[in-house]
Parts: structure tokens; sequence; C-alpha cells
């Protein structure tokens, strides 16, 4: 059985940012049958890399703290 490291990376939103930039360079450059990025985003809105993450087999998941202060 292969196992596979999940990597979770916590950022505000996928935009284009110098650190979501040098992220996803990573990510495209891992070998997917070792390791796998997910993603927990601040924000409810889908960011730039959201397609290209999920197309890669990663994780997207979406709080509203900023938003509406809801930490849980």
């Amino acid at each position: 059985m292969r196992h596979i490291s999940r990597v979770l990376q916590v950022v505000a939103v996928m935009n284009q940012g110098g650190a979501e930039n040098m992220i996803m360079n990573y990510y495209r450059a891992a070998d997917k049958s070792k390791i796998q990025f997910d993603f927990l985003v601040h924000y409810p809105k889908r960011g730039f890399f959201d397609d290209e993450i999920e197309k890669l087999g990663g994780k997207i998941y979406r709080f509203s703290v900023r938003e509406d202060n809801n930490v849980i």
C-alpha cells in the first residue's frame, strides 16, 4: 500500500502573491505519488490558483473567519 503524505498550507486566499506563488511552484514540482498539498483559506471566495490546485488533486477548505469573525 502506497502512503501519500498530505501537507496543509494555511493562507488567506490563493491569489497571485509572493508566498502563494512560491507554494504553487513547490506544489507543481512535487511528486504527487508521494506528497499532496491541501489548503486552508480564510475567505469563502475562490482564489486565482483554486482551479489549478483542484486539478493537481489538492483539497481546499474554506473558513469565513476574516469576514464574519467566526473562528469555529
